[in-house]
């Protein structure tokens, strides 16, 4: 999912219920088309991820996991 502005990309990487749900986070120049900043937030085995969204302003990341929703 790429951010409203489109400076930033959100990518959700989940298995199972049995491991950890990724969410990794990377810069986005919409000039040259490369990727940079790389981040990674771990999400433990407890939930299974569904899916990522920005909020409207870019400011927040919101992670949909398969019993809770999480910022």
């Amino acid at each position: 999912m790429f951010s409203p502005d489109g400076s930033r990309l959100a990518v959700l990487r989940s298995g199972s219920i049995s491991y950890d749900t990724y969410v990794d986070v990377l810069d986005f120049d919409r000039c040259t088309g490369l990727l940079s900043n790389y981040r990674q937030v771990v999400i433990p085995f407890i939930s299974l991820g569904v899916g990522v969204c920005f909020s409207p302003n870019n400011r927040f990341l919101y992670v949909a996991l398969w019993k809770t929703l999480n910022h």
